[in-house]
């Protein structure tokens, strides 16, 4: 097994190419250049170094290895740093994975953007007719691109949990394979490589269609189940039966001119710290620190100091008191998406209304 050549290059070198298969009737498949999520298949096959896998044991093989330890290592940790990395955006030139088939409801496209505030690039999905300044635009002109895009890797997340659906059409031995297969993918799929995700979403999904409050997924069935059993199927889906039909409710929350998808009752969003609040709560506390310590005597003197108003110190000090729950969520950046330092000043002065109040959302 030469793994000496690194995954990124064997994907864009058109000599490799996976195994060309000939079904019953005659049809072929395969043959094809090897795309990134394969090559990680095949670079992390423990079968390489004796071993068998059975679920999430591993034993060792009655056949000999033809990789050695050392080399299994040393590629498995490259691979666990290069998906990190991805993991953590650190790729500026980070692809737009759904580009080209985002639409709204009335067929107009939605466009691969970006926009870069303070060194740090956002990306977006934004409507042609937005682009274009057209007169009819979509109540959501401009989609974060990471929220709809783990939107809809969540969706089939859950669309795989329910295999019989995966491998509906199907008969005898192939039914059972594509079923078996969508469920041990359905168990892996947390801790699969980002790129591996990715790959099967490019693979499997036709369309996605985004509304106010609802987004539409087309499955390629066809495609679906010639991923889970790495063939062609002999099944021939007509008409609507090429198509599975997937939905999910969202609420777009507001924070400023930022826009966040969360699904309700789904899994929470991903901690990120918004340093404006991070800061008025320090501020809030070094001022208070300030007052006790007796190193200032009124308020007027905080805010001839910080070259603010006193009506502002004022407000701002109001922070120095929020529950230890509610600094817990500011400071680890789990608030909800659109909490806002206005929301925070609003808050009464006891801790289980505060904590009652934020918690509802």
């Amino acid at each position: 097994m030469a793994v000496s050549a690194s995954s990124e290059t064997i994907s864009r070198d058109t000599r490799f190419r996976s195994k060309r298969r000939t079904n019953a009737e005659g049809q072929t498949s395969g043959g094809v250049p090897y795309g990134r999520g394969a090559l990680y298949h095949l670079l992390r096959n423990r079968l390489y170094i004796g071993e068998i896998v059975h679920g999430s044991n591993c034993y060792p093989g009655q056949h000999e290895p033809i990789v050695s330890r050392e080399l299994w290592d040393q590629v498995a940790a490259r691979l666990a740093a290069n998906n990190q990395a991805r993991r953590q955006g650190n790729s500026a030139s980070t692809p737009s994975l759904l580009s080209g088939i985002v639409f709204d409801p009335w067929r107009v496209r939605f466009t691969p953007t970006h926009a870069v505030k303070n060194g740090k690039r956002y990306r977006y999905y934004t409507s042609q007719a937005a682009i274009q300044h057209c007169d009819k635009q979509p109540e959501l002109a401009r989609i974060p691109a990471q929220d709809l895009e783990t939107l809809i890797l969540s969706q089939i997340a859950e669309l795989l949990t329910s295999p019989e659906r995966c491998a509906a059409g199907l008969d005898g031995p192939e039914k059972e394979i594509a079923a078996a297969r969508a469920a041990h993918l359905a168990k892996r799929w947390p801790e699969l490589e980002t790129s591996e995700q990715h790959d099967f979403l490019r693979k499997i999904v036709r369309r996605v269609v985004i509304g106010s409050a609802t987004v539409w997924i087309d499955i390629d069935r066809r495609k679906l189940l010639e991923t889970l059993l790495d063939h062609e199927p002999e099944f021939q889906p007509v008409g609507k039966q090429h198509i599975i039909k997937l939905s999910a409710k969202f609420q777009s929350l507001h924070r400023g001119r930022q826009i966040h998808l969360v699904v309700p009752n789904g899994p929470a969003p991903a901690a990120t710290p918004v340093p404006s609040l991070i800061n008025a709560v320090a501020r809030a506390y070094r001022w208070y620190e300030q007052i006790m310590a007796g190193e200032v005597q009124t308020i007027r003197d905080l805010a001839q100091g910080a070259g603010v108003t006193t009506a502002y110190v004022t407000r701002i000090l109001q922070l120095a008191f929020l529950s230890p729950k509610i600094l817990d969520i500011v400071l680890s950046g789990k608030q909800r998406p659109d909490l806002v330092l206005a929301n925070l000043l609003k808050l009464p002065v006891d801790w289980p209304t505060q904590n009652h109040m934020v918690s509802r959302g």
